[in-house]
């Protein structure tokens, strides 16, 4: 990894890790400076391999991103999306906001629910069973013509 890139991507770790908690900070000490556990996070960041701090920077941004949804406040002001109706969106973690309000909105449940009458209608007039058997390929033809034929005589509609 080139050296600037190396003292960017670990700038941006130490401000990400200075939003996370002292038990992120222990859980991260464990992962990545685990012969030292007692250093200053910041000098833990410092000493960590140069081939780990990318992965590093992914975690630590879930562990924001998820810590911004606990606290219903997003500390993405960057990678913002504006949506319609004057919400705002973060990219990141997907909170929204109103435009003059700024306050968080919950988003709401996308899942789908049971309705009354919903679903196929019974062709029949008892409980069915679906039923699998073996037959030679050339006769699959003519065998699914005869059980469709016996099927229609038993249909209600």
């Amino acid at each position: 990894m080139n050296e600037t890139l190396r003292i960017i991507a670990t700038q941006i770790l130490k401000d990400l890790l200075s939003k996370c908690t002292s038990e992120q900070h222990s859980q991260f000490k464990r992962m990545y400076c685990y012969k030292n556990q007692d250093l200053p996070i910041n000098e833990a960041v410092d000493e960590m391999s140069k081939n780990k701090i990318d992965w590093a920077i992914t975690q630590c941004e879930i562990m924001v991103s998820l810590n911004n949804i606990k606290q219903k406040a997003c500390l993405h002001p960057v990678k913002q999306t504006f949506l319609i109706d004057g919400l705002w969106s973060c990219t990141l973690c997907g909170c929204k906001w109103g435009s003059s309000e700024f306050e968080y909105i919950t988003p709401k449940p996308t899942r789908g629910g049971a309705r009354i009458g919903a679903g196929s209608k019974p062709k029949y007039d008892e409980p069915t069973m679906t039923i699998a058997f073996r037959c030679p390929i050339s006769k699959v033809d003519e065998v699914k013509e005869l059980v469709k034929k016996v099927l229609n005589k038993f249909k209600i509609w």
